[in-house]
């Protein structure tokens, strides 16, 4: 995922990493980057399968997920 945010900033693509990580993101720069999605201020948001789970967000256009989940629980 960081490379992913590498390559996108260096296209000059504004990004914001959101994972299910606890111990690398709190929960409060998790809201804080969901209210920059929601405002329009990042327009891409790269995700892990876990962190992308049960977001609601507003006009998204494209969701890409670049790695499968190994099992189908990890999609419950």
């Amino acid at each position: 995922m960081n490379r992913i945010c590498e390559e996108l900033t260096a296209a000059k693509i504004i990004n914001l990493p959101f994972n299910d990580n606890v111990k690398q993101v709190s929960l409060k720069m998790r809201y804080r980057t969901l209210n920059l999605l929601n405002e329009g201020k990042v327009p891409v948001l790269v995700s892990d399968n876990l962190g992308a789970r049960g977001l609601d967000t507003m006009n998204v256009s494209h969701v890409i997920q670049f790695e499968y989940a190994k099992t189908a629980q990890e999609y419950i």
